[in-house]
């Protein structure tokens, strides 16, 4: 390290790009259409991105002009981590247990309210649903003792739970500890809307009077999802969370029943209360009664929370569970996560960002101790926009495709991508181009400002008053083409990437104002914005456009941007039920081609997942989508 005043460096370097940002800046501002114009831009473009990185680049540079000498040491990497056969025999000290790091602290672990994505990542592996959808798309078995048998009508699937199966104080895991997990996720009191949105297909559950562990679920229609939908719920444990046989009371079809007699039960809406209470999301006691081979056992709000693996779990012989126990710590900061791998202080993280990425692997610490990967994933980038905006908490800007689609124009994505993420990949749907259902014939988006700025001439957004920034008389008032872009700024590429976006939309009049959140879920959910970066997840299974894009869905549903077309209603209608794959790939083609036409939403970029997995484990299983890292399959070998 370099220990020449780093201070006193950093402000004279600060000093030295403001001086020369005002110089280039006036010259743009003299002579905007100017030939060199873009050139001009681009410099600026550049000196804000470099004073966002804090100067590392300068900073190193100064460093090697004062004459400071990195410190050397010899790590003995090959000694550590001898490698045959693909298996790592290691010498070292440290255990089988795992420091796993994640970027934030959930709100909770409930087993079914809400659904953020760390929250998953500690749950995975505490409970288990009766199936579970591969890399490829299909179903294998978890609690199921197998597939399911499927009625020639394809509507109903039987299936069995598997006969060693068995909680944590070894009673068996049966049918009525399945049906009671769906009867939870259908009772509206329970509020469990991530489940909601599949079982809508699911008419009936039946159990078998002769057989304690087999159960059928009888289906509406043939929904591309019905085999996936045995992956999406997590089995509970009735005897813990429902210990009177509250629900016991009532069918599958009852609580399905609008006006219900369940929604009347006051004992049973008194029991939902405490089911969705704090109690059983973040006291200890009641973090438990699920399947999986690792239990909760320690939580220490704002640091970290623990897991430990069951020793008489069922499924030992089915299910890797190496690590005795996992640690998950909630580190939000780039360089304090740095400098904890490079001290060894974590063994995992997948939710690397691409400064601390960099850092680990020019890094010796990085490259002895660890493995440094990216690896694709399901996940999409996007904007999502305002479509329906009330135009008042909210301008009437995004509900104009033209304005959406000089929106799209104006970024150049490829320029952004190889300063920011040169490992991500362009986007020409809201289906990720490592999906089956992406749409491959789709073209990019093109760079294109002079188009852009023709559309919002044609949308009636002028500079009518010459002060750089569109606007149009609308319902009787003058509303200047300005908006804000919410984004979770989780990580500094983020940030950059935003910056370059406002930048760039203001050479074309839009101004753009943004708004980084801790946070950009409740914003989707209460439709409260105007723009948002965020990424979209998605697994394997058969892509399902009428969540996302389905007219009803808005305001209290998926559809996120309030997007209404009847022809894309119509054809993902047909396309969630239809079960020859040509036609519904004919189906899902013409949806995206639309979607495209229209920029309802604009896709950006397949982001990677940037992996760091410590040296000392084999057999790592990674995976396109959630967990990425299965983290029970990591072991430490010894001689």
């Amino acid at each position: 390290m370099c220990y020449t005043n780093k201070w006193l460096i950093t402000q004279k370097i600060q000093k030295f790009l403001l001086r020369v940002e005002i110089i280039i800046h006036s010259t743009y501002l003299r002579s905007p259409q100017s030939s060199n114009s873009r050139k001009i831009f681009l410099i600026l473009i550049n000196l804000n991105s470099i004073k966002m990185k804090r100067f590392s680049p300068l900073f190193s540079l100064a460093c090697f002009l004062f004459a400071c000498s990195p410190a050397n040491s010899s790590l003995d990497c090959d000694r550590l981590y001898e490698v045959r056969d693909s298996i790592v025999i290691y010498h070292g000290e440290k255990t089988n247990d795992l420091v796993v790091h994640l970027s934030s602290e959930p709100p909770n672990f409930h087993p079914t309210i809400q659904s953020t994505t760390n929250r998953g990542a500690v749950l995975v592996y505490t409970h288990q649903a009766l199936a579970a959808v591969n890399d490829e798309g299909g179903i294998e078995a978890d609690l199921a003792e197998g597939p399911p048998e499927v009625s020639e009508d394809g509507l109903t699937y039987t299936y069995r739970v598997h006969p060693d199966a068995k909680w944590e104080d070894g009673r068996p895991i049966t049918a009525k500890d399945v049906l009671f997990s769906y009867k939870v996720a259908t009772y509206e009191y329970t509020e469990s809307p991530a489940a909601s949105v599949y079982l809508q297909f699911l008419a009936d559950i039946l159990l078998d009077e002769a057989d304690e562990r087999k159960l059928s679920l009888v289906m509406t229609e043939q929904y591309i999802l019905n085999p996936h939908l045995t992956s999406n719920q997590v089995i509970l444990d009735q005897a813990f969370f429902d210990p009177d046989r509250l629900m016991d009371k009532y069918s599958f079809t009852d609580l399905k029943e609008e006006d219900a007699a369940a929604t009347r039960d006051e004992k049973l809406i008194e029991w939902a209360s405490v089911f969705k209470s704090a109690k059983y999301g973040r006291e200890v006691a009641f973090l438990q009664g699920g399947a999986g081979p690792y239990k909760i056992i320690a939580w220490e709000p704002g640091v970290q929370i623990t897991i430990e693996r069951k020793e008489n779990y069922w499924g030992k012989n089915m299910h890797k569970s190496y690590p005795d126990r996992i640690t998950f710590k909630f580190i939000g900061d780039d360089q304090s996560l740095a400098l904890q791998i490079k001290q060894q202080a974590i063994d995992v993280s997948t939710q690397l960002s691409t400064a601390a990425f960099k850092e680990l692997g020019e890094s010796e610490e990085g490259t002895c101790h660890y493995q440094l990967m990216e690896v694709n994933r399901l996940s999409v980038a996007v904007l999502i926009l305002n479509n329906r905006p009330d135009g008042i908490a909210h301008a009437r800007i995004f509900d104009h495709k033209k304005v959406r689609k000089a929106f799209a124009l104006s970024i150049p994505l490829d320029e952004i991508l190889q300063t920011y993420m040169p490992s991500a990949k362009r986007l020409n749907s809201s289906v990720s181009i490592y999906h089956s259902d992406n749409n491959a014939n789709l073209p990019f988006i093109p760079f294109d400002q002079d188009q852009a700025r023709v559309l919002l001439d044609e949308a009636g957004w002028k500079d009518s008053d010459q002060d750089g920034i569109r606007d149009q008389v609308i319902d009787g008032k003058k509303i200047p083409l300005e908006f804000s872009l919410s984004y979770a700024n989780t990580q500094q590429a983020i940030t950059d990437i935003v910056e370059r976006i406002r930048l760039e939309l203001a050479q074309v009049g839009i101004k753009c104002n943004p708004e980084p959140l801790k946070g950009i879920s409740g914003k989707l959910v209460s439709k409260d914005y105007d723009a948002i970066l965020t990424a979209l997840s998605m697994s394997s299974a058969p892509y399902d456009f009428h969540q996302l894009w389905y007219s009803a869905n808005w305001p209290n549903g998926s559809n996120f941007t309030g997007y209404s077309n009847p022809r894309i209603d119509e054809l993902s209608s047909q396309a969630r039920v239809e079960q020859d794959a040509t036609k519904r790939r004919v189906l899902t083609d013409e949806i995206q081609q639309i979607l495209y036409d229209d920029q309802p939403m604009i896709c950006l970029f397949n982001p990677t997942k940037k992996l760091a997995i410590h040296r000392r484990f084999s057999h790592a299983e990674i995976s396109l989508s959630r967990p990425y890292v299965y983290l029970p399959s990591l072991e430490v070998i010894r001689e």
